[in-house]
């Protein structure tokens, strides 16, 4: 029928997909108030203004050892983004927000892997106006397995031809994400894993879907942060986040990492050619090395040793010692006996 052969199409596209692995265990809409298993009912109306105007914001916690990373600091980004383009949050606020989260990762079952969620202007008319003064609409899915950094390294290349998104677009995480798509096939065009958006002056920003850092001489671990009066920005990422705290928290971990200082500020061409080492931070790729940038060889080509030791410094985090909320899977129990 109708709902296998749409459930057999997603299936096919997923297989083809270079992120493949990932699956759906647990789906939640606030229309309906509820929690599902059924992928035939995991399901978005196409009039949601998500669909049809890219009009929601999104965010993605990481489920590590059956508890969510930084489950606060996400949802405190969920609402920056939600109030910088004026969404409202569903019935029940924050409150209610964390609580569906929870649920749909109990419901799920999954203890590695990662939870994403969309709040929505909701269902409407097919043109741009919202529904003004009605509530958000939250969705939430979480899949398996968990996202993994590359340790051998990854490869980026600049692509200046892809216009990055202006501020204050570009400080809020929102579904509206071409640039992103187009920047990242762009630079598997030039032949790497990632492209990079740079500002109108050849400024580095940052990956489609990840902040960039450099090791500069002296253990300088820089981060692009373009200036208040420019018209590009970066989102900073909680990772990347994350990881300077931890190293300022801890001079004795900085210093083994081979980092006397984290600083944002300009990244431009001459910083990159001099690095020593460039790695990628974020949820996805958690701190990954870059080997190679815009064809040329970073340092020695290898992963590098402080890239290599944030990874671990950040993953111990996840596993233990940062903050984490763990999931009720016993919400469940009776319904899994």
């Amino acid at each position: 029928d109708a709902r296998q052969a749409m459930l057999a199409a997603c299936d096919a596209a997923a297989a083809e997909d270079e992120g493949a692995a990932a699956t759906a265990r647990a789906f939640y809409s606030s229309l309906t108030g509820a929690v599902t298993r059924d992928g035939g009912a995991m399901a978005v109306p196409i009039s949601d203004h998500i669909v049809i105007r890219g009009d929601a914001a999104f965010d993605t916690a990481i489920i590590c050892e059956g508890a969510v990373f930084m489950l606060d600091e996400h949802l405190d980004r969920l609402e920056a983004s939600a109030q910088a383009v004026g969404l409202a949050l569903p019935e029940g606020g924050r409150d209610g927000v964390c609580e569906a989260l929870l649920a749909t990762a109990a419901a799920g079952g999954v203890h590695d892997g990662c939870l994403r969620y969309w709040l929505s202007s909701g269902p409407g008319g097919f043109g741009v106006a919202r529904r003004h003064g009605a509530p958000g609409v939250l969705y939430a899915v979480v899949v398996e397995p968990i996202a993994k950094a590359v340790r051998g390294g990854v490869t980026c290349a600049p692509v200046p031809h892809v216009t990055p998104k202006p501020a204050p677009f570009c400080h809020a995480k929102t579904t509206n994400y071409l640039p992103n798509v187009v920047a990242y096939e762009q630079g598997k065009v030039a032949g790497a894993d990632y492209g990079i958006f740079l500002a109108p002056n050849g400024d580095v920003l940052e990956a489609p879907t990840a902040n960039v850092a450099l090791l500069l001489p002296g253990g300088e671990l820089r981060a692009p942060c373009p200036p208040p009066t420019a018209t590009d920005g970066v989102l900073r990422g909680l990772t990347q986040q994350r990881v300077f705290a931890l190293l300022e928290g801890d001079p004795q971990a900085a210093a083994d990492a081979g980092v006397a200082a984290c600083v944002y500020g300009r990244v431009t061409a001459e910083d990159v050619a001099l690095a020593e080492e460039i790695m990628l931070m974020g949820g996805g790729v958690h701190v990954s090395p870059v080997t190679r940038w815009g064809g040329a060889l970073v340092g020695s080509g290898e992963p590098g040793r402080t890239a290599l030791a944030l990874l671990d410094l950040i993953e111990h985090d996840m596993r233990e010692g940062g903050p984490r909320t763990a999931v009720p899977y016993s919400l469940y129990d009776s319904l899994d006996a």
